[in-house]
């Protein structure tokens, strides 16, 4: 054999060696388990695939908006009911002004609230924060379908959360 063949074999088994991403993640998810399950025995099984995963920047902000929007919609739709009263002459015209003067300011409220969510909505550009895959195993006879969260060198699990809604 030639020096280059050599080489190229060598090469090759070197790169046939390395973890690709999947086993990687795979491998982390297993000594987490094995290390926290300890007593309760893991019986691995399925493995979802590794896929991007990301964080939206402005989330906080939007869902701080949406309940405002919320308030000032069921607030608008009060002020008008109470309009209605007045029509049907239960309610006095004091409170009937109150309330006319009350909806106009509650409308602007709720316009200005729909403008900042488009606002919102055109700065939510996703950012990549890593990774993450499903993994569906056994403990104790028990069967948990959990979801972790890889930094982006796949090195470290950021966190996982059970998918009925727990945070582990």
């Amino acid at each position: 054999m030639n020096k280059k063949s050599i080489v190229l074999l060598a090469l090759a088994m070197l790169t046939a060696c390395e973890k690709t991403p999947e086993n990687k993640a795979q491998s982390l998810i297993k000594q987490d388990l094995k290390a926290t399950l300890q007593s309760e025995g893991y019986e691995p099984g399925a493995f979802g695939k590794l896929d991007s995963s990301f964080i939206m920047p402005n989330k906080d902000a939007l869902e701080t908006n949406n309940k405002d929007l919320k308030y000032y919609t069921e607030k608008v739709e009060e002020c008008t009911a109470h309009l209605r009263e007045f029509l049907q002459n239960k309610i006095s015209r004091e409170q009937a002004d109150y309330y006319e003067k009350l909806l106009p300011l509650l409308k602007d409220s709720a316009k200005q609230c729909i403008a900042r969510h488009n606002e919102l909505l055109q700065d939510a550009t996703p950012l990549f924060s890593g990774y993450q895959m499903q993994h569906v195993y056994n403990s104790s006879n028990t069967p948990h379908q959990v979801v972790y969260y890889f930094d982006s060198s796949l090195t470290t699990i950021l966190k996982h959360k059970e998918l009925n809604g727990n945070q582990l």
